[in-house]
């Protein structure tokens, strides 16, 4: 009897047992699962991720030549300026204004036409393919986190665009903002000139008059309004001054620009002035520079999409 117990206790423990192993040898495969499971996750996470940054990568180097190519003519622009402190211009339109140009042209398309233009241009062409290299090899094609201008390589791009400046250009750019800019204070001088001596006329011929009948005396203020208008719009303008009428003109029409330059219902003509003076001198040192012959087709585009800001 004890003998027969003694084998039943034995049986149940050896079947206890082998259910026990099996347990743990499934539990172990089910956790060797998961962390092949979890393994492969993570490569696959880590290859999509790496598939995403390779897809972004000739996205940056485009960004990348394009800010070589802005910071190199802004640098053009504020050795032009520096030193002239009676001159202010908009930094910020001048930037966009180079931005629009550059992407809609193609920044490795507007390098190459660089290259092949004037001793400038390729000479600063060449500067900004030795940071763009720089900028690339620092990167990991795989990995976005390393998509970055490092400061050094910025530090490297200014201080060579400083041992290659042009004092004749300079000197071109400088002297056509400075005509542009008196010869707008004289056109504005001589509609005041104007605006008051017609007044005087107006005002004689209603004195002459000798009437109290006020639509009489109206229909001539209406025809001095009139003819000071078509004073103004007949009156020969420099691109400086298209520039400042579009834009006083458009502020009362376009919410964004009337945000930008009217306070409590009036224009403020020294912002205008110095957006307007921003948009001048950026494209004059593209037309100095031969970046981009200045014509009405490029002007008119340049205005247009400045009113649409």
């Amino acid at each position: 009897m004890d003998n027969m117990y003694f084998k039943e206790d034995l049986t149940m423990f050896y079947y206890g047992m082998n259910n026990t192993i099996t347990e743990s040898k499934s539990i172990s495969n089910m956790e060797s699962n998961n962390k092949k499971n979890e393994e492969l996750n993570k490569m696959r996470q880590l290859r999509e991720s790496a598939d995403r940054s390779m897809k972004q990568f000739p996205k940056f180097m485009n960004k990348v030549k394009t800010y070589f190519i802005v910071e190199g003519m802004m640098f053009t622009i504020d050795q032009a300026m520096k030193e002239d402190t009676n001159i202010s211009y908009d930094r910020n339109i001048c930037r966009n204004i180079l931005e629009n140009y550059v992407n809609d042209h193609n920044p490795e398309l507007v390098l190459k036409a660089m290259e092949e233009k004037t001793m400038y241009l390729s000479s600063m062409a060449k500067v900004i393919r030795e940071e763009v290299e720089a900028v690339e090899e620092g990167c990991n094609k795989a990995d976005s986190d390393t998509f970055n201008i490092k400061t050094s390589t910025n530090t490297d791009f200014f201080d060579k665009l400083n041992m290659m400046t042009n004092d004749q250009l300079s000197k071109s750019i400088h002297n056509s903002v400075l005509k542009a800019t008196q010869d707008f204070v004289e056109g504005v001088t001589k509609d005041k000139e104007n605006m008051k001596e017609t007044a005087e006329k107006i005002k004689a011929k209603v004195d002459e008059l000798k009437t109290d009948d006020e639509q009489v005396k109206e229909s001539y203020y209406r025809a001095y309004e009139n003819r000071i208008k078509t004073s103004r719009k007949e009156r020969p303008k420099n691109l400086l001054e298209t520039v400042v009428v579009s834009l006083s003109e458009n502020a009362h029409r376009d919410e964004v620009l009337k945000e930008a330059f009217i306070n409590e219902g009036k224009t403020n003509l020294d912002k205008i002035m110095n957006v307007a003076t921003g948009v001048y001198v950026t494209l004059e040192a593209m037309n100095s520079s031969r970046l981009q012959v200045m014509d009405k087709r490029v002007f008119n585009e340049v205005l247009t999409s400045l009113n649409k800001k």
